[in-house]
């Protein structure tokens, strides 16, 4: 168990998703996380990229597309978090912010 989820939800937005993924890698949290992807049915590569350039993070084929709240429920399902963040897979995580945002919660 984690204290954070981060649950992103993608359908072909391959090219966000990277950008979004890369900011999390190189701004991570402090706080132990996860990262789980749910991918409604992209035809655009994402799920096969995104378990080659981050294997850490958990990839859920949604087997087709669920629209945002079903597969965001897929997500939650998946987690065992006290904490979770949803993030669109455009977001630009900023240094800190996550951090930041935690300290505000608790």
């Amino acid at each position: 168990m984690t204290d954070l989820a981060i649950v992103i939800v993608s359908y072909n937005a391959r090219a966000d998703l990277e950008a979004c993924l890369a900011s999390l890698a190189n701004h991570p949290p402090t706080t132990p996380h996860q990262i789980v992807v749910v991918d409604n049915a992209s035809s655009d590569g994402s799920p096969a990229a995104v378990r080659t350039s981050w294997p850490h993070v958990t990839v859920i084929d949604a087997g087709g597309n669920l629209g945002f709240a079903r597969a965001t429920n897929l997500g939650i399902r998946a987690t065992q978090s006290d904490l979770l963040l949803f993030l669109n897979s455009d977001t630009l995580v900023p240094p800190g912010a996550i951090d930041h945002l935690i300290e505000i919660l608790r």
